[in-house]
């Protein structure tokens, strides 16, 4: 193989496996996001707080809408 189809070969293999990389990280940051936020509501229900704290306190703590704080609540009450 010639030296300039090596060095587009090893520039390629070296992109790809950035890509990878970042996919990952955001996937990997994506589950923990969640599974913290499962964690919370199991916590506050043992404390226990009313269901309309819970969602304050993940609209807070998350940065998510109302909406979004009542969805992951209800998710994540029964586990």
């Amino acid at each position: 193989m010639c030296n300039l189809s090596q060095g587009l070969l090893e520039e390629g293999r070296a992109e790809g496996f950035e890509e990878g990389r970042a996919e990952g990280h955001a996937e990997g940051f994506k589950e923990a996001t969640e599974y913290g936020m499962q964690i919370l509501i199991q916590t506050m229900l043992e404390v226990p707080f009313s269901r309309m704290r819970m969602e304050e306190k993940l609209m807070t703590a998350y940065g998510l809408t109302a909406e979004a704080a009542a969805e992951k609540v209800e998710r994540y009450m029964g586990k």
